[in-house]
């Protein structure tokens, strides 16, 4: 009898040391998986491109089509059509990494403002103005206000860019201004000629993409659900602070946004004119 219970004893003993090897051994395929899970999420960000959206701001004027263009195709062009949204889309190749660029290059019209869509649809911003427009230059800077004001806890990638360097002679803006109120909202300055040259305009908007992908990258990094969303609400107040400053009364509803596409292009020489929809901290002088 005592010999029974004793084996009985025995076998149940091993019957916990083989559940508990099935759960080890549960755990450990768990563990494989995830990291399995992780190294093909790791590979497939590193496949993938990056989307960066950029929003030209500025008076009507100033050069913002001029300098885009310049930026993405090393060509001064003059004339543009104005009172139209023009959007861009690019494939850069910086610093050995590919993003796919959309520029959205935003026709602000007198005592409009900035459209909310706009707003919340941009992820880093030039803020431009001309050197022989002093009218310019302050509205540069009130919307620099407002995106300094809302910076906390996140930052919006943004510049300040001084375009018509060219044009001294009818300057009413000083280089050591422009300065100044970068410094004052804590963003980069260049000042630039998109009729002389792209050098500084490619440096410049290069910049901008380095700041805006590294936000990409922390936001990578930390939570998945927390992060996205600060951003998201950062974005919205943005527009509605911008909106208030520059003179719109209350934020449109949000419709989808239709601008005319007038580029899309890859990493080589871009191609012109694809397809059309709806009509409707350092400082650079070069």
């Amino acid at each position: 009898m005592c010999r029974n219970q004793s084996q009985a004893q025995s076998g149940g003993g091993g019957g916990e040391k083989v559940r508990g090897e099935d759960k080890s051994t549960t755990t450990t395929r768990q563990q494989q998986q995830q990291q399995q899970q992780q190294q093909q999420h790791l590979q497939n960000q590193q496949h993938t491109p990056y989307r960066l959206r950029i929003v030209v701001l500025g008076a009507e004027g100033v050069g913002k089509s001029a300098l885009t263009v310049r930026y993405l195709t090393r060509r001064y062009i003059s004339e543009y059509r104005r009172a139209i949204d023009l959007l861009y889309r690019h494939t850069v190749c910086l610093d050995d990494v590919t993003s796919e660029v959309e520029i959205l290059d935003v026709s602000l019209r007198e005592k409009e403002g900035v459209a909310s869509s706009h707003s919340r649809w941009g992820e880093g911003f030039v803020v431009v103005y001309s050197v022989d427009d002093l009218r310019s230059f302050k509205e540069a800077g009130v919307v620099l206000e407002a995106l300094t004001r809302l910076k906390a806890p996140l930052e919006v990638p943004a510049i300040l860019l001084a375009n018509k360097r060219d044009l001294d002679h009818a300057r009413q803006v000083t280089v050591e201004e422009g300065q100044a109120l970068s410094l004052q909202h804590g963003c980069q300055f260049y000042e630039v000629s998109a009729a002389e040259s792209h050098v500084g305009v490619t440096l410049a908007f290069q910049s901008l993409l380095r700041e805006t992908r590294a936000l990409h990258l922390t936001a990578t990094t930390r939570s998945n659900h927390l992060l996205p969303r600060q951003r998201r609400i950062s974005i919205v107040a943005v527009s509605r602070m911008i909106g208030s400053l520059i003179g719109r009364g209350s934020d449109p509803p949000s419709p989808t946004l239709r601008p005319t596409v007038v580029m899309q292009s890859g990493c080589g020489s871009p191609k012109r004119t694809l397809r059309r929809k709806d009509k409707k901290r350092p400082s650079l002088s070069l």
